[in-house]
């Protein structure tokens, strides 16, 4: 299960560059009296191999939506959000007690401000990746970031995930007609690609890379983009054209070349993957997690509780790998063994809870980050101390 709405093909260079060395503290927020409070706070108490957990929920009072986030070496915390009060889409940056909420242009018709992923690259930006089919300058007190050029009429929408390559770069696919766009025919149609846009970019097209094609015109269906264990990047669909039951990845240089296809038996749509400390693959689709070594080799693990659906992963501090369940609310944990845990996140899960997002590795070692909120519910940052 996908939350999110799926958007025309968008990238923006959102915010200022962060400057500040490395972070030093697990706890980058300080809560205000108006715009940050927390919530409460749990633990999760060790048990069958389990670590303890520690969970801080901090609220964003006068914000909606919350479930991309990002952080950046100043120890500042950025999330996808609406402002309530102005009826704007931005980006919003928490760092100790101050708040500052970075508009998107406002002349732009942005359905929403959560798309699919925040990025922070190495140059200080954080990039939101799947809004609509417009590109705008973001302005700051300090900067106005030039805008990216928008591709061709023949965007898609943004599926799945982006990531930052291992070039630097910004990386995601996309795939289906735009928005509202009914009158999908010829060669390029529906329309799919993977994108590397320069993390120095101030305007001009991204390289656009054309997945294979089946020979009756059929193609990949992309919809998740990760960096692979040999540093490659590593397109994932549901259509793959040399692959048995169509689901698979299609591996990449940094440089767009088309290195070889990675089969894999899975029976879901794909939502997420990333590259574990096994030099394995592990995705995310329906409510399983698979592990898939290089030669396509896969293993499904089915997370304990039904309908949870899974939505994003990424790999702790402790070698483990973490994800989000949308539906449940809860937090998964499965070890490169497969040893599935869940723990309870407080108020999320259900018809009026927070919805778990992105979830990001934090400044220390030990700490994780959630983006919580939902389309139309109050935005939460979830902090996770293992």
């Amino acid at each position: 299960m996908r939350i999110f709405r799926l958007y025309s093909a968008v990238i923006i260079a959102a915010l200022l560059s962060a400057c500040g060395g490395p972070g030093v503290s697990p706890s980058a927020i300080a809560p205000s009296d108006t715009t940050v409070s927390l919530q409460q706070s749990i633990v999760h108490s060790s048990s069958a191999g389990a670590p303890s957990i520690t969970v801080k929920e901090y609220r964003l009072s006068g914000y909606t939506g919350g479930t991309t986030i990002a952080v950046t070496s100043d120890e500042s915390i950025w999330t996808g959000t609406d402002q309530n009060s102005g009826g704007q889409q931005g980006v919003l940056r928490v760092h100790g007690k101050s708040t500052t909420f970075y508009p998107f242009n406002p002349a732009q018709p942005y359905p929403d401000s959560g798309g699919t992923t925040l990025l922070a690259t190495s140059n200080g930006r954080v990039w939101s990746i799947g809004l609509d089919d417009y590109y705008a300058s973001a302005s700051t007190t300090q900067a106005t970031l030039g805008p990216i050029v928008p591709h061709t009429n023949t965007s898609g929408y943004v599926w799945g995930p982006g990531t930052i390559g291992p070039d630097g770069n910004v990386w995601y696919s996309v795939y289906g007609a735009p928005m509202g766009y009914d009158g999908c025919n010829g060669p390029d149609c529906p329309p799919e690609y993977l994108v590397k846009v320069n993390q120095n970019a101030n305007g001009g097209p991204p390289a656009m890379y054309k997945p294979p094609q089946y020979p009756n015109g059929n193609g990949t269906e992309p919809n998740v983009v990760a960096v692979g264990p040999d540093n490659d990047i590593w397109l994932g669909g549901t259509g793959m054209p040399n692959v048995t039951g169509g689901t698979g990845f299609d591996r990449y240089s940094t440089s767009g070349v088309l290195l070889g296809t990675v089969p894999m038996k899975m029976n879901y749509l794909m939502v997420a993957a990333v590259a574990g400390p096994d030099h394995n693959m592990w995705v995310l689709g329906g409510d399983d997690v698979f592990r898939v070594t290089p030669s396509g080799a896969t293993t499904d693990y089915r997370v304990p509780t039904s309908n949870s659906g899974p939505s994003y992963i990424t790999v702790g501090g402790d070698g483990a790998l973490w994800f989000t369940e949308a539906v449940s609310g809860k937090l998964g944990r499965i070890t490169t063994a497969g040893k599935i845990t869940e723990y309870t996140i407080p108020n999320a899960g259900g018809q009026n809870n927070l919805v778990l997002g992105q979830i990001v590795r934090g400044f220390e070692r030990n700490e994780l980050w959630i983006g919580g909120g939902g389309y139309g519910r109050s935005a939460a940052l979830v902090q996770v101390i293992i």
